[in-house]
């Protein structure tokens, strides 16, 4: 199995997983340096705002400076 295959797998899993999601995160971040670990929080932060429907369309007004509107029927 390559690198590649693993990672999907990985990935595979924790998607349907919480509990194999909290698992992968606390063995990836065993012994991290402070300052790494305080990277990958602010990267879930962004990404759980992001997704969020708010965020979303926080988002979309930034870079085209409206937000989005419903298509009129």
């Amino acid at each position: 199995m390559t690198r590649e295959d693993t990672i999907h797998q990985i990935a595979a899993v924790v998607r349907s997983s919480h509990a194999a999601a909290l698992a992968a995160v606390g063995w990836l971040a065993l012994n991290r340096p402070t300052e790494e670990l305080e990277a990958l929080l602010e990267i879930v932060i962004e990404t759980d705002l992001a997704w969020r429907p708010t965020g979303h369309y926080q988002a979309y007004a930034e870079r085209f400076g409206r937000a989005p509107r419903p298509q009129s029927k």
